[in-house]
Formats: C-alpha cells, structure tokens, sequence
C-alpha cells in the first residue's frame, strides 16, 4: 500500500527538503513534485522551516490504531464470549 501527504502541499512554490524521523532527507524542486510522490509509510507533517529559500519539512510515521470494534465490544473481547 502507497501513501501521500496532504495534497495542499503542492501549492509550494519553492524547493522542499523532506526530512524523514530516522533524519534522512530527500530534496524536491516543489511541492507539486512532492505532491506527486507516494510513500510506504503514512506520514504527518509535524513541523514546517524556512530555510533561505527552501522549505523544510518534518515529518512523523502515523501509528494507525487498530479498529476492531463492533458495536460496542472490542471483537478481540468476542472470542471470549463465544467459548
């Protein structure tokens, strides 16, 4: 599965740096480059910098929750009430 940042992020016009929680970067000449782009991970934008003329741009891995629930059980719970 392929993920993308929010698409408003195209509406930046100057060079971006991405920099990724492990501190990695990676350089687009826009946001409409980077708008394009998909990611293994979902990712959030934590933090936005200028730099000069670039644009930095933080981000953090989003944990997606587990979201089992069924009505109002959790559905891990109905194993137990089944047996």
């Amino acid at each position: 599965m392929t993920y993308k940042l929010n698409p408003e992020i195209r509406k930046i016009e100057s060079k971006i740096v991405l920099i990724y929680p492990d501190c990695s970067r990676k350089e687009y000449s826009s946001g409409t480059m980077l708008a394009e782009d998909a990611f293994d991970k979902r990712f959030l934008i934590t933090k936005l910098k200028a730099v000069n003329s670039t644009v930095e741009i933080y981000l953090v891995e989003q944990k997606i929750p587990v979201m089992n629930w069924c009505g109002e059980e959790n559905v891990e719970c109905l194993e137990d009430c089944i047996n």
